[in-house]
């Protein structure tokens, strides 16, 4: 496969990991964990704020810990396992292009829908476990695909490093991430010839040395944290989503959806629907190959089973955009005409956009952030060259001699080059890092914040400790220490209260800074008179 693809995709996630700080709650709440896993807490079984963490298994925080004690600042950790792992899944595609037989031009091609996904892109660029998961499903599969046409030893070794993959996505996400190395195995057995992803008596032996490894850990887990956390860890979550009781509750099929527009303009130009109703009609019941087959079923099992949820969120289905990247590798060279203008009428939509965003925003927002954006000149100027762009992509002469994939390549770079300029300009208020690097409260005792605050106030005042803020007492939580400042949501100031109950008078607290987290105004306050930043006072 090219370098470019490769280059292109590190050189945007070293520019978003540099663009912005850690978010809430999600990238906060894991480089909290690994936080404390870097400092020697929690290693086996991962903590959040000093108890035990029962929502994720710690194959992630282990990454992020790791990264960290390297030198890696704890905030950007989880973002730097995020985009290692999708380059490693970038660099997987040719050796599982190589063992299906699929031609050298698809896999290249490929390496560049993938890296140009714009769904494959955002969750790249986020301090979330799905990337991971991806990039170790990926690994067994490419394991499972390589050993096909090998000598014992060979083998055997891709046999236990497809295992290792394995356990390591189920230490990951979960048992939800069978369903894709599963799917592989199905789709081949549909085909009408044997393939490198047909099931065979190897294929015991992974699974034995993946289970080897998930079991171990929960034994040691049930020793360290008991049986109710490894119940928990193991099934607890997957119930809720299948029952239905978790949030993120979406309506049958939002997920399909919600897939194929993240992977515009690429469903457009790699779905050649003339050709496939053609070759339906002369060939009703033939099965297809074994490389297709094999891919198709890797995507095909888990996107049925998983839009059926009543629980689904977006990035459900990353673990399958490698097999989606490689069947569109080979379409995309022929697109129909339909796929071409619908490609172009969707460039000139978003170079509609952009250019409202870049010269009539102001006139639609509200918020402080969204106003501040929309007056933000830098961030015009960047938005006005992308539409730019795009409509110098659909309709000048010496453009329209490209490819159109290689033109679609472009308009969403253009796309993901401006979404990050705007990240860069919006973190003010996405992270409360002014507020916490404020003298008065940089300097206090002891901090309190919200709750879903509280990791990200963590990690960024380097503070290993912060209070739970509960706005009916926070006053006597003030005045119990002249050196305390607590940080409440600017919206609950008049409803801030004692401990009896009664509601704060207005000369009892004083406002000593205030920021944003995600967009809502945060304000730090403290007992009204107090002197925290004497040199007495400090610690």
């Amino acid at each position: 496969m090219s370098h470019r693809p490769i280059a292109l995709l590190a050189a945007l996630l070293l520019a978003g990991l540099l663009a912005r700080d850690a978010w809430p709650p999600d990238e906060t709440r894991y480089a909290d964990v690994a936080r404390a896993m870097s400092a020697g807490d929690g290693w086996l079984v991962p903590q959040l704020q000093g108890r035990v963490y029962r929502e994720k298994p710690p194959v992630f925080f282990w990454l992020a810990a790791g990264l960290a004690r390297l030198g890696v600042p704890v905030q950007a950790a989880p973002r730097a396992v995020a985009g290692l792992a999708a380059l490693a899944t970038l660099l997987l595609l040719p050796a599982i292009a190589a063992a299906l037989g699929l031609p050298q031009g698809a896999a290249a091609r490929a390496g560049w829908v993938l890296t140009t996904s714009p769904v494959f892109l955002i969750y790249a660029q986020i301090g979330m476990l799905d990337t991971t998961a991806t990039a170790c499903v990926t690994a067994a599969i490419a394991a499972k695909l390589a050993r096909a046409n090998q000598p014992g030893g060979a083998r055997a070794l891709l046999v236990a490093l497809e295992g290792v993959a394995l356990g390591a996505a189920l230490l990951t996400k979960g048992p939800v991430l069978l369903l894709f190395p599963i799917g592989l195995r199905l789709g081949a057995a549909l085909a009408r010839e044997r393939s490198a992803g047909s099931a065979d008596t190897s294929d015991v032996a992974a699974a034995g040395v993946a289970l080897g490894c998930v079991g171990a850990w929960l034994l040691a887990a049930a020793h360290s944290a008991g049986g109710d956390y490894v119940r928990a860890i193991s099934l607890g979550q997957a119930l809720r989503r299948i029952t239905g009781h978790a949030p993120h509750l979406r309506p049958p099929g939002f997920l399909l959806g919600v897939t194929l527009i993240g992977l515009l303009p690429w469903t457009l130009l790699g779905t050649p629907l003339g050709r496939l109703w053609s070759a339906w009609r002369q060939t009703v019941g033939t099965r297809p190959g074994g490389s297709h087959a094999a891919l198709l079923g890797w995507i095909a099992l888990p996107a049925l089973l998983l839009s059926m949820l009543q629980t689904q969120q977006p990035h459900y289905l990353l673990p399958a955009l490698p097999a989606i990247a490689l069947l569109l590798g080979q379409a995309v060279t022929r697109p129909e005409r339909w796929a071409t203008r619908s490609t172009a009428a969707l460039a000139l939509l978003a170079s509609g956009v952009l250019f409202v965003r870049a010269w009539a925003a102001p006139v639609f927002s509200g918020s402080e952030a969204e106003l501040a954006m929309a007056t933000d000149a830098p961030t015009r100027g960047v938005a006005a060259l992308a539409a730019a762009l795009l409509l110098a992509l659909v309709l000048l002469p010496s453009a329209a001699r490209l490819a159109p994939w290689v033109r679609a390549v472009a308009g969403v770079t253009a796309i993901a080059v401006t979404a990050l300029f705007c990240l860069s300009r919006l973190d003010p208020w996405m992270s409360p890092r002014a507020l916490l690097s404020s003298e008065a409260v940089a300097r206090a005792d002891r901090l309190a914040a919200p709750y879903l605050v509280r990791s990200i106030v963590s990690i960024l005042s380097g503070r290993s400790e912060v209070d739970k803020t509960d706005r009916t007492t926070v006053g006597a939580w003030l005045a119990a220490e002249p050196g305390r400042v607590a940080l409440v949501w600017e919206d609950d100031l008049g409803r801030l209260g004692h401990d009896a109950g009664a509601p704060l008078r207005a000369d009892e607290v004083e406002q000593i800074g205030r920021g944003y987290v995600r967009g809502r105004p945060l304000v730090a306050v403290r007992a009204a008179g107090t002197t925290a930043t004497e040199p007495d006072r400090i610690r």
